[in-house]
């Protein structure tokens, strides 16, 4: 298993080397859990009625 924490603002890996790594960790029956660590944050902000303001 491996948790995968992000920003979300680009991704890092793409097609086609993407193929290669999920066809990888699907070999080696492996699980990834990805939180996107900036859309909770706004998330969480919004619950509470507070805005976001970048600098």
């Amino acid at each position: 298993m491996v948790i995968l924490l992000t920003d979300g603002e680009s991704s890092d890996i793409k097609a086609p080397k993407d193929y290669a790594v999920i066809a990888e960790l699907r070999a080696q029956n492996i699980t990834v859990f990805t939180l996107a660590i900036a859309l909770l944050a706004l998330s969480v902000l919004t619950l509470f009625g507070l805005r976001f303001t970048p600098w």
